[in-house]
């Protein structure tokens, strides 16, 4: 599977991205959209999604299965800038 990933929100370490994929089932290519939201950049960087850490889990990337991305720049909005 090929998968672009682009920022397209940041507000101090979170972030809201979005991630464009293909796939190949048979014959067929089929384009995928979907997004991210991510609350440490450098976790986004490393491409941890979640750790253990002193025995508590700590989740730093929610997955959001959606082709509205102006709902998704909304729910990232609400979530950090209000």
């Amino acid at each position: 599977m090929e998968e672009t990933k682009t920022t397209i929100m940041e507000h101090e370490d979170n972030l809201l991205v979005r991630v464009n994929s293909s796939v190949m089932l048979g014959d067929k290519k089929y384009k995928l959209v979907s997004y991210e939201i991510w609350t440490d950049r450098e976790k986004y960087k490393e491409n941890i999604l979640v750790e253990q850490k002193q025995g508590e889990q700590y989740i730093y990337c929610s997955n959001y299965a959606t082709t509205d991305e102006e709902d998704m720049i909304q729910t990232f909005k609400r979530r950090f800038m209000n």
